[in-house]
């Protein structure tokens, strides 16, 4: 059994082009002005004229975190560099952008952790742990992974 870091991509398991930071966070590169400091009209407007459409903003501390559903307005919003006249940096979200979860298969007990990262990492995979499990469980399914020839489900975890 492995668990595997996971980065979240689109609903269909085959289009992995189409993977992209769906939560990113806009912080304000002048410490003396934080964008929690500003009014949320001049954001919003200053977001609209890119010609963005934002899910939902929240503030989180000194932050701004966004919630992004297409991938055009992710780009538009990685390449801001200022929002209400403040210089600002956009990167995606530490860990809002992946899961962990648990895949169940023996084909890969014999794979190191390098070989299966580097194989799946077009399918956003980043990280591995081999285990062994004594005993019996059960599980509840939700995402498809595909390795080699063979598609898998991975059971997030909570």
């Amino acid at each position: 059994m492995d668990f595997l870091s996971y980065q979240q991509q689109s609903d269909n398991s085959d289009d992995y082009e189409s993977a992209f930071p769906r939560f990113l966070t806009i912080k304000s590169d002048d410490r003396d002005h934080p964008l929690s400091g500003v009014s949320p009209f001049i954001i919003q407007r200053d977001i609209q004229a890119l010609g963005a459409k934002i899910d939902h903003i929240d503030t989180a501390g000194a932050c701004l975190l966004v919630k992004i559903d297409y991938k055009p307005d992710a780009d538009k919003l990685l390449t801001l560099t200022r929002l209400a006249d403040l210089p600002v940096s956009v990167s995606p979200h530490r860990t809002l952008n992946s899961c962990k979860g648990v895949i169940r298969c023996r084909d890969l007990k014999l794979c190191t952790k390098e070989e299966i990262i580097q194989e799946l990492s077009p399918q956003g995979v980043t990280d591995s742990h081999n285990i062994t499990v004594l005993g019996g469980y059960s599980l509840t399914l939700s995402y498809r992974m595909r390795i080699a020839v063979v598609n898998f489900v991975m059971r997030p975890m909570s």
